[in-house]
């Protein structure tokens, strides 16, 4: 948790704020520039243009987050499965705090946390262009 202060603010309680749930970054490995963030949606939220395009290479997660999150990234606004894409599914809760970083998406990895499939020919990172993210999923995508 940050605290916020202004200059010339009374001594009252400081307001509070924190990290928003999804972010992602222009460099790998969450480095660089953050090019968009967004909170949990309530059941499901996506398209394009809501990140600058082709910029993003990589992706922090920041807890609370429950398992079965599912986020799905791909440089073409028309089809999830036109060209390269990824898709990525919580195995277990994120919990309130705790970061996670998902360096890079042109890979297929399974671990205790999270797992992720990668399909594509012209590499994405760096190529994003549309982001799908729901709640309540523990499949991933299948093109």
């Amino acid at each position: 948790v940050y605290r916020v202060t202004n200059p010339g603010d009374s001594l009252s309680p400081e307001p509070e704020c924190r990290n928003r749930a999804v972010a992602f970054f222009e460099g790998n490995g969450c480095s660089q520039n953050m090019d968009g963030d967004f909170d949990l949606p309530d059941r499901s939220i996506g398209g394009c243009d809501l990140i600058g395009n082709d910029e993003s290479r990589s992706m922090k997660l920041t807890g609370p987050i429950p398992a079965g999150f599912r986020i799905d990234v791909a440089d073409s606004c028309g089809d999830l499965c036109e060209d390269d894409w990824a898709s990525i599914v919580l195995r277990d809760d994120i919990p309130s705090g705790e970061e996670h970083c998902i360096c890079g998406f042109q890979t297929d990895l399974s671990t205790d946390d999270y797992e992720m499939k990668y399909s594509g020919g012209n590499g994405l990172d760096g190529k994003i262009s549309y982001i799908f993210m729901r709640i309540g999923e523990n499949v991933l995508a299948q093109c």
